[in-house]
């Protein structure tokens, strides 16, 4: 059982355990950034992060308690000797040799977590087995390449793998599995999109009308007073582009020199999400100097933004990797052509051709200017029948049973009177 500490400050804890740096990119930071904030409700919510850039630091703000380590071993070995420090003192928090945590937003004693939530490629069985008499274990994964030692195993992948994982798991692990238990949050949904919402975000580019999909579920009257109400596409066709908070490849460099050297802007208008970690920031904003005056607001370069559901309800078709934000724009029905930059998306585009959700470009046809322009071309002229293939994936409710089952594993005061009696 996990040390529980007495007062009342004392409150359950779930720990997330991963990597964010510009080689592993921020992907797994924000799959589990979306259940931090329900998950609240039920714990303290802290994040043991290594080899993490600290650039990514804005985006650790929803946690109750970040600590940062140079290695997942440096992570076993803390948590390993918690329940002993614990045992001493009761409040970790005074302990001066606790030189990991960064911040702290919430006053707490530092236990032995009871949830540990796993989201790492280089993490198995040899890291799981010691924590697993002392916590339950969550973990998210989508290579099914590995053992676990886990309680429960979420893989939102459109192509599921259950034979797989049943192999990789122990028999009493519960599998989540397939486009039921989508991270996407609820805000990238076009039911749940307010006409009248005002994004808190000051990236600067949360202007500007509406897609037609943000007015989809609306009432009649909604859209009889909407400037953008049909499935026609404005000129010029707005254009979102991303590739993850790192980007590795360097896509977003490659489809911005190709932008500028196509003269793509005279047609489009784009809006280019970097990323925080992104190496080659400082080389897009001086390749899109290039652009004559007159063009210049058809390019919007960012290097963070906290609203990315807004962006994508105020652009009409995107380019971007099949990261995370994949699962994100199909929740939003934008038009997307997706390209593979990592060896974890490989699948995704099999996924796109079989539910027609949108196309597929090569991450060497980014660097082809007719490529990337036919495939403009391609989602604007079937921007209308994307977007509705988009909107058969997910219900909209994934979050919401995934949050419900890491919650479920939570000990609660009835399961240890049950114990006791037993």
């Amino acid at each position: 059982m996990p040390h529980t500490c007495s007062g009342s400050s004392c409150r359950p804890c779930i720990a997330m355990i991963l990597r964010a740096n510009r080689e592993i990119g921020t992907g797994h930071l924000m799959r589990v950034k979306s259940v931090v904030q329900p998950l609240k409700a039920h714990a303290l919510i802290k994040l043991y992060v290594y080899a993490f850039d600290e650039a990514l630091r804005p985006m650790c703000a929803d946690f109750d308690e970040v600590y940062t380590f140079k290695t997942k071993e440096e992570i076993l070995d803390h948590l390993l000797t918690l329940p002993e420090r614990c045992a001493d003192s009761n409040r970790c928090d005074n302990n001066d040799n606790n030189d990991n945590i960064c911040s702290s937003n919430a006053a707490s004693t530092e236990f032995f977590p009871e949830v540990l939530v796993i989201d790492d490629y280089a993490i198995d069985k040899s890291f799981e087995q010691p924590l697993a008499a002392r916590a339950k274990i969550f973990v998210i994964d989508d290579l099914f390449d590995r053992d676990h030692d886990c309680d429960m195993l979420l893989d939102q992948t459109l192509i599921t793998h259950q034979e797989e994982y049943e192999k990789r798991c122990p028999p009493h692990c519960t599998l989540l599995l397939g486009a039921k238990y989508s991270l996407t949050n609820p805000k990238f949904y076009p039911q749940n999109y307010a006409l009248d919402y005002q994004s808190p975000c000051s990236c600067g580019s949360h202007y500007g009308t509406l897609s037609y999909r943000a007015y989809i579920g609306k009432d009649e009257a909604a859209h009889n007073s909407a400037r953008t109400s049909t499935t026609e596409i404005p000129t010029p066709a707005r254009v979102f582009i991303s590739f993850g908070g790192a980007d590795p490849v360097s896509a977003c460099l490659t489809l911005t020199h190709t932008i500028v050297r196509a003269k793509l802007y005279q047609h489009y208008a784009f809006t280019l999400l970097a990323g925080a970690a992104n190496k080659d920031f400082e080389a897009i904003k001086e390749a899109i100097t290039a652009i004559p005056s007159e063009y210049q607001s058809n390019f919007t370069l960012l290097r963070h933004c906290s609203d990315v559901a807004d962006l994508l309800f105020k652009n009409d078709v995107a380019i971007g990797a099949y990261g995370g934000m994949f699962r994100e724009r199909i929740a939003a029905g934008i038009p997307t052509a997706g390209v593979i930059i990592a060896d974890n998306q490989k699948g995704a585009d099999t996924v796109v051709d079989k539910y027609k959700l949108g196309l597929n470009l090569g991450l060497e046809e980014l660097n082809d200017e007719n490529k990337v322009q036919a495939a403009l071309d391609d989602l604007i002229t079937h921007a209308a029948t994307y977007t509705q293939n988009c909107f058969t994936i997910y219900d909209g409710h994934g979050l919401e049973r995934i949050v419900s089952a890491i919650a479920s594993l939570l000990h609660t005061e009835q399961q240890e009177q049950q114990e006791q009696q037993a």
